[in-house]
């Protein structure tokens, strides 16, 4: 809406151009579409739109800008929900932890680079414990608590994506309900 002489808003108007086809339908075409090509709904023909400086030969028709529709908040809101919804699942899936990230070879290197001294004295330290298990190394322990992170930043990742898609999901429903109810189709 633009401020008129009045100092009260006034809707815009989107001017359009009705060209002639040879059976006799008037197409309605913007500027934007001046030298380019249109198909007749009524016989399906492609006819050339004159150009912008021919095109104000055609006769007018005037069509208020409220019948295009702008692309309202909740259009947009739906957009970024949806993006984020992808991004989070796709963010997710490629950081989702593999059980076999943690590879025995990797555990074995970790153990055969340790010295002697400390391999003994992790043994002594699990026989004190008298567990089957034996303490984690330094190594191990770092391996761990990267695939903990890696599995928390995943689980949180999905779970947003997941609330991004219900919200899509929803503000799309809203607004097909919307634009079902404002009849926003033009007749060519």
């Amino acid at each position: 809406m633009e401020v008129g002489p009045s100092g009260r808003r006034e809707k815009q108007t989107m001017t359009l151009y009705l060209v002639p086809c040879d059976c006799g339908h008037e197409i309605s075409v913007g500027t934007g579409q001046a030298g380019g090509n249109v198909a007749c709904p009524s016989c399906g023909r492609s006819m050339c739109v004159p150009k912008l400086r021919d095109l104000s030969a055609c006769k007018r028709a005037e069509i208020p800008a409220a019948r295009a529709q702008p692309v309202s908040r909740l259009a947009l809101a739906t957009w970024a929900s949806g993006v984020l919804a992808v991004v989070s699942l796709v963010s997710s899936w490629m950081i989702m932890p593999n059980p076999e990230t943690v590879k025995p070879a990797d555990l074995r290197a970790a153990v055969t680079a340790m010295t002697d001294q400390t391999a003994h004295a992790y043994w002594l330290e699990m026989m004190s414990k008298a567990r089957v298990q034996r303490v984690a190394s330094p190594a191990e322990k770092t391996l761990r608590h990267r695939y903990e992170t890696a599995a928390v930043f995943s689980t949180a990742l999905l779970v947003l994506g997941a609330i991004a898609t219900i919200f899509a999901i929803a503000s799309g429903a809203a607004t097909a309900m919307r634009r079902g109810t404002a009849g926003s189709s033009f007749d060519q």
